[in-house]
């Protein structure tokens, strides 16, 4: 079931309580049927595609699920303040440690941590964590829209950065991820949460990187069109010559956008796209296997797949206007017949992960955070189905 029916079956949100009560329908619900952070990642992509109190509290008990899976002995808290209880949105315990975690959909709008600050305090004063030396404040945002700046700036302003943190909600996930596929422990997890500085999110999409398979198997490194796919023998007329240069097949690829402090991903494309360009970093994967003719689409982190459009060159180095940080993004390439859909975002959902190539040896319902963290190769088949082109 989708998040709207699952809401729906479980009735309105709140904090009133009992075993009963939809708030507790819906958390036994996810402690028993939602087991993978696939699964949890398509629900949290519901919360931040849709507006409302309901999807901002599903929101956090989605995230406090979440640390749950990583390994965490989880308190959910409240969805709103009340006089005389801490108002936490999460107490998360792993051995002598704990973390007090504040969940928010975006950072648009000024946040005091002296407010996480005082739930801390009280539960030292409550005997429920030790002292500050075991505990830490976790900020985790869903849309970034101010890109982490305020919080950040907020936290170092008041010297809380042996405090405090921030994260992405996407970034939880990943964290999520490479704890249940093994590629880190549970220990590991909490470390990557305590570095030295306020954000976490480069270490995390460092090591998600690192984790990620950037080439496909070896059975599909060189994709054949669909059209191709079933053909008659060649007639005499059509046997290769010797010496004959046969036609080089076009390469297809995915690429991350996401927002930053100096504007969203959504203007980032678009403008690019609309002057006839992309650029890449330096250390873009699969960024020396672009040439003409080759096919590009542009998935928006957190939403989906949004914009598509065709390779006229093979990236140079070449400084390209409207570029926002020209220093990280070096290589240039020309494209044409770009196309738009921010409106109606191609979804990477288990619907439709089932029907990729990418997923076929595997449970669609698994973590697929690897599938959108870099750039990602694709067959023609799965480029046509993320772009929303009919299938031949």
């Amino acid at each position: 079931m989708d998040l709207q029916e699952i809401l729906g079956l479980v009735g309105t949100l709140d904090d009133a309580g009992g075993e009963e009560s939809a708030r507790e329908r819906f958390r036994k619900y996810l402690s028993r049927s939602v087991t993978t952070i696939g699964a949890v990642r398509d629900y949290v992509g519901t919360c931040l595609r849709n507006a409302g109190p309901e999807y901002a509290r599903a929101l956090q008990d989605l995230v406090n699920h979440t640390a749950r899976l990583v390994g965490f002995d989880v308190e959910f808290g409240r969805y709103a303040g009340v006089q005389g209880h801490i108002g936490h949105d999460g107490l998360w315990r792993f051995k002598d440690f704990c973390i007090v975690a504040e969940v928010k959909t975006t950072d648009a709008y000024a946040i005091k941590t002296a407010t996480l600050a005082g739930y801390i305090d009280h539960l030292i004063s409550d005997h429920k964590i030790s002292d500050w030396d075991h505990a830490l404040g976790l900020y985790i945002v869903g849309r970034p829209d101010a890109a982490l700046k305020q919080l950040e700036n907020s936290i170092t302003a008041e010297k809380r950065t042996h405090q405090m943190r921030v994260a992405t909600v996407e970034n939880i996930l990943m964290l999520a991820e490479l704890v249940q596929d093994n590629h880190i422990t549970a220990d590991e997890g909490l470390s990557l949460l305590r570095p030295a500085g306020v954000l976490v999110d480069e270490v995390l999409q460092l090591l998600a990187r690192v984790a990620s398979p950037t080439t496909l198997p070896a059975e599909r490194a060189a994709p054949v069109p669909i059209l191709q796919n079933v053909m008659a023998p060649p007639g005499k007329d059509e046997i290769e010559q010797p010496g004959a240069v046969q036609p080089e097949l076009p390469f297809y690829m995915m690429t991350p956008v996401a927002d930053d402090e100096d504007g969203t991903a959504e203007d980032a494309i678009r403008t690019l796209l609309e002057s006839g360009w992309y650029v890449f970093g330096e250390k873009a994967p699969n960024r020396k296997r672009l040439k003409a003719g080759d096919h590009i689409c542009f998935y928006q982190s957190g939403l989906g797949v949004v914009a598509e459009a065709e390779v006229v060159n093979s990236p140079e180095r070449k400084v390209i206007k409207h570029v926002r940080h020209p220093e990280k993004y070096p290589w240039a390439f020309e494209v044409k017949n770009a196309r738009f859909f921010f409106d109606t975002p191609i979804v990477i959902d288990a619907s439709l992960r089932a029907k990729l190539h990418a997923f076929k040896d595997g449970d669609p319902n698994s973590a697929w955070g690897w599938f959108v963290v870099t750039n990602r190769p694709l067959d023609e088949h799965d480029f046509l189905l993320l772009t929303g082109a009919a299938l031949p």
